[in-house]
């Protein structure tokens, strides 16, 4: 192992991710928060987490900060895992949150990074149930040394969906249209209710308990309502997955289309993966109704 290699693995963990500026620090930071502050010791019953009051952070107006530490046994003298977690608006353009986690015994008793990682899945969704308008997180610092569930990729954190869409101006605007984003999957099903289509593809994404949390809604469209549902699925590894599903008649034929909308662009796995897991399922109970399956289309234009 180089020297940087053996550095970076005992050094700080540091997690960023860019939210949408629909709420305040405040509230991204007690979303974070409250899952984590419920984590408990099973054995003792203790909390895991001794979580501070939000602070302002010095030279950042409107910027909090929140700082907790988990102990776990280690010889005589035991451990801490700290963390230390920021919201900073950013003008009006996105708020950064940033974690950053440090271990007193340089990350070497693998129960120090289990906790790190458990508090990454808890504090991402916390915000990602109540706001999910965030672009992904990114690992900008440190790294892992043992198996874990919080995979962000290194590199720069992604913008958020807003911003992504507005940096692509020679492409279209819409979130689930725009090439960069958007990844589209349609077939011809025999002509029926379009909202039998719909339900099916909505049924195989929310069995099992799964994830997808949906919205249905009916649009107008020339006069022919048009049955659809919006979704997002939340990724253990940070980020959104989202998906826009309706069905039209198309010729002789329905036409099934579901467009998943990744604000990252796709450039972490974990996305992609999601992607065709949720395909799979939609086609599966559709292959066997009707013996039709979703495919891939070429981007949207």
């Amino acid at each position: 192992m180089s020297s940087s290699q053996f550095i970076k693995e005992r050094s700080q963990k540091i997690f960023i991710t860019n939210h949408a500026p629909d709420c305040s620090p405040r509230e991204l930071l007690s979303a974070a928060m409250g899952p984590l502050s419920g984590l408990k010791n099973p054995t003792t019953g203790q909390k895991i987490w001794q979580i501070e009051r939000p602070m302002p952070l010095d030279d950042q107006p409107g910027a909090l900060y929140v700082y907790a530490v988990a102990t776990y046994p280690v010889a005589n003298i035991g451990g801490t895992v700290e963390l230390t977690l920021g919201a900073m608006p950013q003008g009006d353009v996105n708020i950064q949150i940033i974690a950053v986690l440090q271990d007193s015994m340089g990350w070497d008793i693998p129960m120090a990074e289990q906790i790190a990682d458990v508090a990454m899945v808890q504090v991402n969704h916390g915000i990602t149930a109540r706001y999910p308008q965030h672009g992904g997180w990114a690992m900008t610092a440190g790294a892992w040394r043992i198996g874990h569930h919080f995979a962000a990729p290194e590199g720069v954190p992604p913008n958020p969906p807003a911003m992504a869409q507005a940096e692509q101006t020679d492409q279209p605007g819409d979130f689930f249209f725009n090439p960069a984003t958007a990844r589209v999957w349609g077939a011809n099903f025999p002509l029926g209710p379009a909202q039998s289509l719909v339900d099916l593809a909505a049924q195989a994404l929310t069995s099992q308990d799964q994830g997808w949390e949906l919205e249905f809604f009916i649009e107008p469209v020339d006069g022919v309502a048009i049955p659809c549902f919006n979704g997002h699925l939340l990724l253990p590894a940070g980020g959104v997955l989202y998906l826009n599903c309706f069905c039209q008649q198309h010729g002789n034929a329905m036409m099934l289309m579901a467009q998943f909308a990744d604000a990252g662009l796709w450039t972490a796995t974990s996305m992609t993966e999601a992607m065709q897991r949720a395909a799979s399922r939609m086609n599966a109970v559709l292959q066997q109704q009707y013996g039709v399956a979703l495919m891939l289309l070429p981007p949207p234009r």
